[in-house]
C-alpha cells in the first residue's frame, strides 16, 4: 500500500500544525486535558475495494473540528479559507501526493456553532503484483506468413 492511514493522517496533521502554529492538533482519543482553542483531527478510512484480480482501490477522509473558547464566526470562516487554500489540490505524503477531491465545512454541535472541515481524497488505485507458479518464458519463436491476394 503506497499511502498508509497513519502516513496520511500524519501529513495532514503536520500541515494543520504549520497553518495554525498556536493551536494544538489533537487526535480523537483525547477526552480531557486539552486546551482551547484547538483542533481535533480524525481520519476515516473509506472502503477498500478490489475492482479487478490484480488491482485495489482505497481512499481517506480527513476531518478537523475546531473547539473554540468563545465562538467567533469570522475567525472560523477565515480558518476554513486558510485550510481550503492550503490543502488545495493535493497533500504531500511521503514521496507522493494524495489528491484532494473536495473540501467542505459544516457547523456541528447542539447550537451549530462548532466548525468542522471535511477533506475527501480521491481513491488511489494500485496494481498488485501478479505471481506465476510456472517458469517464465525464456525464448519465443514467431513465424509469420504473408498472403497477397491480387484483384483483377
Amino acid at each position: 500500500m503506497i499511502y498508509t492511514a497513519s502516513a496520511v493522517k500524519a501529513a495532514c496533521n503536520a500541515l494543520m500544525s504549520s497553518l495554525f502554529p498556536d493551536l494544538p492538533v489533537y487526535g480523537n482519543t483525547v477526552l480531557d486535558g486539552y486546551t482551547r482553542p484547538s483542533w481535533f483531527a480524525e481520519l476515516l478510512v473509506n472502503p477498500y475495494t478490489r475492482p479487478g484480480k490484480y488491482s485495489h482501490e482505497y481512499s481517506y477522509t480527513y476531518k478537523v473540528t475546531m473547539l473554540e473558547t468563545t465562538h467567533d464566526e469570522a475567525y472560523c470562516l477565515s480558518s476554513f479559507d486558510t485550510i481550503r487554500s492550503s490543502f488545495g489540490q493535493a497533500v504531500k505524503v511521503g514521496s507522493g501526493h494524495m489528491v484532494v477531491e473536495s473540501i467542505t465545512m459544516d457547523w456541528i454541535d447542539e447550537r451549530n456553532d462548532v466548525l468542522q472541515v471535511t477533506i475527501d481524497f480521491y481513491p488511489v488505485s494500485e496494481i498488485s503484483g501478479r505471481t506465476e507458479d510456472e517458469d517464465p518464458m525464456q525464448d519465443l519463436t514467431l513465424s509469420t506468413t504473408l498472403n497477397i491476394i491480387e484483384e483483377e
